[in-house]
């Protein structure tokens, strides 16, 4: 059987030059970017 998700929750943390307004990091935003799913961010 397979499983999956309704929301990601993850912390996040970072000074990346594309985010950094938003105070994400590179690989932060790769995940919003990339992920199927709702995110939840909690900083």
């Amino acid at each position: 059987m397979g499983r999956s998700a309704d929301l990601l929750v993850m912390g996040a943390y970072g000074r990346g030059q594309l985010s950094g307004f938003l105070g994400l990091g590179g690989a932060t935003s790769k995940v919003i970017s990339s992920c199927p799913v709702p995110v939840l961010m909690a900083h």
